[in-house]
């Protein structure tokens, strides 16, 4: 038998770099629109009694020969335990011989192609001159969030929120930037009215952006919904969008679309961002439109930046070997 390379969470984080996930998870959108990318059936159940939600994600990257899954979820009571409440593992097969080639965390790997995938959707879809952004959210996800539009887009003025005004202040003082302030709000309604980038990173299982709150011309990232039940943008808004989604399918069953299907299914969806991407469809067309991205996490953005870091740590002759 072979050897499998076991890279740590530290090591993961040593190799990524936001700029270099950015271009291998945009590449990806252009795969998967190509039919270059395939995504397996998802696997996303509830786990009642621990209150956590356990998934498998997986998928083959044809043109790159990167077959393998991530497995993991989201535990709610984790923090209190002092680990994090998402946890995840990578594995990389050799498509060939379906021998293993390697294992990783999968959680900063998470963290990362999730915010390349908020900066690509808002260099399509967000005004080119926004000033603006507004993050719902201040946990993890959130800062990788404002850190991935800041290499788009030159920021100054953002505005946080969190239910727990503790996390929103923490954040307001961490993230600030010496062009770019970030002021921590008390009250949903104002850090959204007049922003031009919106960002939804919570486990909300209602809504909470309502639709009168959004003006013309913002740009709306829905992050957070990612599994059947939860909800963070009021449906209203879908009526008034240019909507875009990164899977219909799969956006249909567990993202922000599963409660708008009615809407859907009457006028459709402006387009997958694979098709922007590759310029068969539009993006943003004038500073009034509404658009709204639709976000739920698709198994080839992980396979590829899991794939980035595998020939980055060999190249760097980084992690562990372990005899299979």
């Amino acid at each position: 038998m072979g050897k499998l390379l076991f890279l740590s969470r530290k090591e993961v984080e040593s190799l990524l770099k936001l700029n270099e996930v950015i271009n291998v998870v945009e590449e990806g959108f252009l795969f998967l629109h190509r039919g270059e990318a395939l995504a397996y059936p998802v696997v996303r159940e509830f786990l009642g009694k621990y209150e956590g939600i356990f998934g498998i994600k997986s998928g083959f990257v044809k043109n790159r020969d990167y077959l393998g899954f991530k497995a993991g979820g989201y535990w709610e009571n984790n923090p209190q335990l002092g680990i994090p409440a998402h946890q995840s593992l990578i594995v990389l097969y050799e498509p060939k011989t379906g021998v293993p080639q390697a294992v990783m965390d999968g959680n900063f790997i998470t963290i990362i192609r999730t915010g390349a995938v908020g900066a690509i959707a808002s260099k399509y879809l967000a005004r080119k001159n926004s000033k603006i952004a507004t993050i719902m959210g201040c946990g993890t996800q959130g800062r990788i969030q404002l850190t991935a539009l800041r290499t788009y887009f030159n920021l100054s003025d953002v505005r946080c929120y969190d239910a727990n005004r503790e996390y929103s202040t923490a954040y307001a003082k961490e993230m600030s930037a010496s062009d770019s302030s970030v002021r921590s709000f008390s009250q949903p309604e104002n850090a959204v009215r007049g922003t031009d980038i919106l960002v939804t990173t919570t486990p909300s299982m209602r809504p909470i952006i309502l639709d009168q709150w959004v003006s013309k011309g913002t740009h709306i990232n829905a992050i957070g919904a990612d599994t059947k039940g939860k909800q963070e943008i009021d449906p209203k808004l879908y009526q008034r969008s240019k909507v875009v989604v990164d899977d219909l399918k799969q956006c249909s069953e567990l993202g922000e679309t599963q409660h708008n299907l009615d809407f859907v299914r009457s006028h459709g969806i402006h387009a997958q961002l694979g098709e922007i991407v590759s310029r068969e469809k539009s993006g943003r067309e004038n500073d009034d439109e509404i658009t709204l991205f639709d976000a739920t996490g698709l198994a080839f953005q992980d396979l590829v930046t899991a794939g980035l870091a595998l020939t980055l740590a060999k190249e760097k002759k980084m992690g562990t070997w372990v005899e299979l």
